[in-house]
């Protein structure tokens, strides 16, 4: 198998309205965000070049919120990596993001499937109501990438991102077997190589 091709990732995206759109679009389009534009902005296909490989991103954003189990079954099972995202300033949305939309991942994906999670809105650091510690030792409780985001200057965003889709690199190169075996790559043998 040859590692200088494309090799094709799928990122999705919940949690409930704590700014997924925003997150995305300071990612793929490297500036921030307005109103109008996170309204109608929809993610392309993007090429990405991580090390010596070349990505090719494919990203779904949940923007109807809680309405994973109705489609979870069209769009998840091709799913590469998860990132769970809840507001620093929301506390009801960190518990709604530990206890239906990471169950739902769960349910939907099993344990093969690659998890971060997004503390979200750390520019209104000054109406946190959740805090780093209870983030962080949610994210290592399931074995998650944790970093706290925002969209405002692109804060710790490219940073979550990247460190996810070297981790799917490796797993899927089969260089780090330690917690997703090779027989059943995180993709579920569903990643395809160009």
């Amino acid at each position: 198998m040859f590692y200088d091709e494309i090799i094709k990732c799928n990122i999705s995206l919940f949690g409930p309205s704590v700014g997924k759109t925003s997150l995305i679009y300071q990612y793929l389009e490297h500036k921030e965000p307005n109103e109008g534009i996170t309204k109608l902005y929809e993610p392309k296909d993007k090429n990405i070049e991580i090390g010596i490989d070349t990505i090719q991103l494919h990203i779904y954003l949940n923007k109807e919120e809680n309405k994973f189990d109705s489609f979870h079954k069209l769009f998840i099972p091709g799913t590469n990596i998860v990132i769970l995202i809840y507001d620093i300033t929301d506390k009801d949305s960190f518990n709604l993001m530990k206890e239906y939309y990471y169950p739902q991942t769960r349910k939907a994906l099993g344990n093969n499937i690659l998890i971060g999670v997004a503390g979200n809105k750390l520019d209104l650091e000054k109406k946190r109501e959740v805090s780093y510690k209870e983030g962080e030792e949610f994210s290592l409780s399931i074995n998650a990438v944790f970093k706290e985001t925002t969209s405002k200057n692109n804060e710790k965003i490219t940073e979550l991102i990247d460190d996810l889709i070297r981790k799917y690199i490796e797993y899927y190169k089969g260089e780090n077997e330690d917690n997703i075996m090779r027989e059943e790559a995180c993709c579920q043998n569903q990643c395809l190589i160009y």
